[in-house]
């Protein structure tokens, strides 16, 4: 009977259960916290950002290195525990019950009605030790794994920030002078529109003209669009609110990064050493040899020992409190049986992981070469826009020392400036893309692209810190990859 009605009450529990849909009330709170975080993460600087400002502020407000920074803590949070787990194992109990019969009429001693007991047991076993000590190793290879997981975060996030930071600089004075060139444009047409009531200009010759100028108008506001969403990138990994924000910079000179050619076995030998996610593997390779000990020591005869102090109330005890000694051994029978076949899974897997990091090494490679492929390029083709540069320089000058009889005369000089324009900010982002493929290429054969900011104790520090870092970046990454590599630990 009982039993039906707990399966009844069971019943009516499940079927009363159903998924609900969040109310207003939960997803304003949420919307809140989000706009509250925003709101405090919010850029409130009275100076212009400069590149410093720029690499501080994602190391302070981007979520991804923020995430980063987490799964490190929780890591070792987790090596903590498992280094708990070598503790003795400490059990204490308490209980008290009464009943409310007596004892049958054959009881010499009937049990008391109401009575005390407790006990505190401290027991030890053997295998648990080993596993705590494994663990303990797996939990260590893991807080080093999410280390590297955040470094290459980090690198990531700090070399898209220089390179969005060095695009706009490089972008910023050419689209300033694009806006003087497109107001003056805008000034030219509006005076084109008011020859239309004159018979002083072919009809159809000024509404080619229009035509032209508006094309040459489209064409700086193209530029102007892609400024602004190269701003809107960079202000998003530093979470500013707006692009209106000024930048301070030097243009092109602001990073003044650049490096000779490494021969290319050099740089894919330096991958080797220096990845993170090779050193990473290096962390999953012994996790998988951790776990064939660990099950080797799951089927091997397990040893214990407990020690507990006792008590109990009954009156009808002639020993009310006593001690025990507990000895164990235990023989685990099918663990033994099925250990080859466990024992040949996990070397399956640790294989499987040591192929895995060999091809993890060979994309490595790869990437670093492709790295190189497109540092080469990018150099090359600044050349060739510094060279193209230079030839429509000559183009409007010459042309501007003509002179204009008709309008069509006068719309070539301001072709000539807008594809001098365009020609500028083209070697200008060449210049930024140089660099970039360069950071692209440090980051590619595993260089730390951040500061380390591990003991700093103000905003004033870190400041200091990162601008130091900025300005020996060059010279440091020279040495660097001049030095001898050495093996990993």
């Amino acid at each position: 009977m009982n039993r039906w009605i707990v399966l009844l009450l069971v019943n009516i529990v499940g079927c009363s259960v159903s998924p609900e849909k969040a109310t207003k009330e939960q997803i304003d709170l949420h919307v809140m916290q989000q706009m509250s975080w925003i709101e405090t993460t919010r850029v409130a600087m009275d100076q212009p950002i400069t590149l410093s400002d720029a690499v501080i502020l994602a190391l302070k407000h981007n979520l991804e290195i923020e995430q980063a920074r987490y799964k490190t803590l929780i890591g070792h949070t987790a090596l903590n525990n498992a280094m708990l787990s070598f503790l003795p194992k400490v059990d204490s109990n308490s209980n008290r019950y009464v009943r409310n019969n007596e004892g049958g009429a054959i009881d010499v001693l009937p049990p008391a009605r109401d009575k005390n007991s407790s006990s505190n047991t401290i027991s030890w076993s053997s295998l648990d030790l080993g596993q705590a000590y494994l663990r303990a190793h797996q939990a260590n290879n893991d807080a080093l794994i999410e280390q590297q997981q955040q470094r290459r975060v980090m690198t990531r996030i700090v070399r898209e920030v220089l390179s969005a930071y060095l695009d706009v600089a490089a972008m910023e004075e050419e689209v300033m002078i694009a806006r003087d060139t497109l107001n003056m444009l805008d000034v030219k047409l509006q005076e084109a529109r008011g020859l239309e009531d004159t018979d002083l200009v072919d009809p159809l010759l000024l509404l080619q003209y229009r035509e032209q100028v508006l094309q040459l108008r489209v064409q700086l506001q193209d530029l102007e669009q892609e400024f602004l969403g190269t701003k809107q990138d960079l202000m998003t990994l530093i979470s500013a609110p707006s692009v209106d924000l000024p930048l301070s910079h030097n243009g092109l000179d602001t990073l003044g990064f650049s490096f000779e050619d490494i021969a290319l076995s050099e740089l894919e030998r330096f991958a080797l050493y220096h990845r993170s996610d090779l050193m990473e593997s290096i962390y999953q390779v012994r996790n998988a040899g951790l776990e064939i000990k660990r099950a080797w020591l799951d089927a091997i005869p397990n040893f214990s020992i407990g020690y507990s102090n006792n008590y109990d109330s009954d009156p009808n005890l002639r020993n009310n409190e006593w001690f025990q000694v507990d000895l164990n051994l235990a023989i685990k029978v099918m663990e033994l049986l099925t250990l080859p076949a466990k024992l040949d899974e996990l070397e399956k897997k640790e294989a499987l992981e040591k192929l895995t990091s060999l091809a993890n090494a060979v994309a490595v490679i790869g990437q670093v070469r492709a790295a190189n492929i497109d540092f080469q390029s990018d150099r090359q083709r600044l050349t060739m826009q510094v060279e193209r540069e230079a030839t429509l320089q000559q183009i409007l000058t010459l042309r501007s020392k003509r002179l204009s009889y008709e309008l069509m005369d006068e719309l070539e000089v301001y072709k000539a400036r807008v594809r001098l324009i365009i020609a500028r900010v083209k070697k200008a982002q060449a210049h930024s893309q140089y660099q970039s493929s360069a950071l692209r290429m440090l980051e590619q054969i595993g260089v730390d692209l951040f500061p380390s900011t591990t003991n700093v104790q103000s905003d004033e520090q870190l400041k200091q810190v990162v601008e130091s870092w900025l300005e020996a970046l060059p010279t440091r990454v020279s040495t660097l990859l001049s030095e001898p590599h050495t093996p990993l630990s």
